[in-house]
């Protein structure tokens, strides 16, 4: 099972690194702008907490569900997917003050695909490079965001 790190260190504020990660809405914002993301909710973040997303790769689109579990509040939390494309998928998104200074945010999905053609097929779309390359351009989207955060606070 293929699984992907990508760790970042923000120079925001710990509070507004985790009032963004804990926003099931702020996906949408995180989520490269080719892939059209949408969700059905705007809750925080809670243990058990089920969204439905939905995800556009060029002509495909996805729909899946997912369940947030061994949520904390203070470091970060776990997401499944329970209903979707894949057979596993899990990301797991760790956020710590950093010694440096700022906030280190660390990212790791682990993913399969499903047995048959349609597994086949997905595996052949969704490739180990792409979801990495996904997973850098939603960090470095979330990077510029939680930027500008602090640029303005810096401002006020």
């Amino acid at each position: 099972m293929p699984t992907i790190r990508h760790t970042y260190t923000s120079r925001a504020t710990l509070e507004d690194v985790l009032d963004i990660h804990f926003g099931t809405a702020n996906v949408t914002e995180m989520a490269p702008s080719y892939l059209a993301a949408r969700c059905n909710s705007d809750e925080a973040v809670l243990e058990g907490v089920l969204v439905n997303y939905r995800f556009r790769l060029g002509i495909f689109p996805f729909k899946c569900t997912m369940r947030y579990v061994s949520v904390n509040p203070d470091y970060g939390y776990t997401v499944v997917m329970y209903r979707g494309p894949l057979k596993r998928y899990e990301q797991h998104v760790g956020i710590t003050l950093s010694k440096a200074g700022g906030v280190t945010v660390y990212h790791r999905i682990s993913y399969s695909f499903k047995p048959g053609l349609r597994g086949w097929f997905l595996k052949m779309l969704i490739r180990r490079g792409l979801v990495r390359t996904i997973l850098r351009a939603s960090c470095n989207r979330m990077e510029r965001i939680l930027a500008r955060a602090a640029e303005a606070k810096e401002k006020r």
